[in-house]
Formats: C-alpha cells, sequence, structure tokens
C-alpha cells in the first residue's frame, strides 16, 4: 500500500491510517540514517531532524484514532514503539496510555450508559493476514477475558482485534463499525465520531477551495450562493 494513501484520500477516512504512516516513514529514516552510503546516510539525518519536528507538532488524537480501529488497537502502537523506541518503547507507550485514558474520561461523563448486552456487528469476523509480523503482535500470545467490572475502555482494548483480508483492508468501513457498536460502546463511540473526523492533510479542503474556483470566475462572480452550492455539489455527485 502507497504511503500516499494514509495522508492525501479524500474518499475515505485518513485519520485512523495516518499514525501507520507516519511509523512507516520513521522506521525506514532510521534505517537510512544507518546506511552504508555516506551521502544517503547524511540526507537521512537531516530528513529525519525535520521528521521529529513535524512529528512534535502532530496531535496525539490521530494516535488514538489507530486504537479506535478495531483491526489493530492499541497493539499497533505498541508494535510501532517498540520497533522505533527499542528499549525504551515502554515509557511512551505508558505516556500515551495516561493521554488515551484522560481523553476517554472526558467523553465518558457526556455519554449515556452503555448496554450490558452487546450487539454483535456484521464486520466482527476473521478473514485472511495481511502482515505476518503485524499479526504475530495482534492475534498470538494473548487470552481474551471479560469482566463486567471493566469499563468501556478496557473491554474493547481486551477483545481480539478484527482480522481484514487484503481484499477488504481498503474497503472496511469503520464508520459503520462504531454504529454499531454505540450500545455496548456509548463512550467509545462518541470519541469515535468525533476523533475520526479529523483531517490529517489539507488536500481535501484545497480540493474543495479549487472547485469552487473553477465555478466562480471573472465571468461567473454573481451566482448566488444557493447555485453556487447546487453546482459544487452537482460536480462531486457526478464524479
Amino acid at each position: 500500500m502507497s504511503l500516499q494513501r494514509y495522508f492525501s484520500g479524500t474518499s475515505y477516512l485518513t485519520a485512523n491510517l495516518f499514525f501507520r504512516g507516519v511509523c512507516e516513514i520513521k522506521i525506514l529514516l532510521i534505517d537510512w540514517c544507518n546506511s552504508s552510503d555516506p551521502t544517503i546516510c547524511e540526507m537521512a539525518t537531516a530528513m529525519n531532524v525535520k521528521f521529529d519536528k513535524y512529528c512534535k507538532k502532530s496531535n496525539v488524537a490521530l494516535v488514538v484514532a489507530n486504537v479506535l480501529d478495531p483491526r489493530f488497537k492499541r497493539r499497533i502502537v505498541e508494535f510501532y514503539l517498540r520497533k522505533i523506541y527499542r528499549n525504551s518503547f515502554r515509557t511512551e507507550l505508558d505516556k500515551f496510555n495516561g493521554v488515551l485514558r484522560k481523553i476517554y474520561q472526558c467523553y465518558v461523563a457526556i455519554a449515556p450508559s452503555s448496554k450490558s448486552s452487546k450487539t454483535p456487528s456484521p464486520l466482527n469476523q476473521f478473514m485472511d493476514s495481511v502482515d505476518d509480523e503485524l499479526d504475530k503482535v495482534l492475534f498470538e500470545g494473548n487470552s481474551y477475558g471479560s469482566d463486567g467490572q471493566l469499563s468501556e475502555l478496557d473491554k474493547y482494548l481486551a477483545e481480539p482485534p478484527l482480522r481484514a483480508s487484503k481484499a477488504k483492508q481498503n474497503t472496511f468501513d469503520i464508520l459503520a463499525y462504531w454504529k454499531s457498536q454505540k450500545e455496548e460502546y456509548s463512550a467509545l463511540s462518541l470519541l469515535a465520531r468525533d476523533v475520526l473526523a479529523t483531517q490529517v492533510s489539507t488536500v481535501a479542503s484545497e480540493s474543495a477551495f479549487s472547485a469552487g474556483g473553477r465555478v466562480i470566475d471573472a465571468y461567473r462572480s454573481r451566482l448566488d450562493p444557493n447555485m453556487v452550492e447546487a453546482l459544487v455539489c452537482t460536480k462531486d455527485w457526478i464524479t
């Protein structure tokens, strides 16, 4: 899968793909920094400095979005933190766990009480493997128990991730998943609704402004707002 898909998509959600894409780039930079070729090493080192500066400005909510993807949950965060931070990954993971729980508690306060029984999701099915190395972290060596005293967040994280095939990986509807889970996970579904709406790039907004520029020009500058809206929406629906 092209890394461009993680950032510049306009017809699908990208918030839940951002963290994985950023980590893949970071791993490549680390490898290039250790290259035996001095030119590659020098270029990668300079790129790595700028990349780290960018990452520090990134919103942690985009990492939370990856946790709210039922195909990965928190295990993908641990998977990549191990690769990037190695022996010190636990410190970074603990920091993220603290942020995750603080955000969750904010939604617990405003969410309706969840139901005790869970409605089976039509998306909750196991399919073919996608990534062997990542699969070992996601699906192997864990036991999944249920406890009525656990919070929504703990129950969600304790359940096994969904296994998605390559054929269905790109068509997985994460919003439909959370809509089907709103009675079981009332707070988490609200959190998912807000976090997954985050855009990770300006591609969509720039595309909208470009479309507006094609509708309103020097010769069509007196269109009323309703007509402009109709023309832009019609163009979007047709394409």
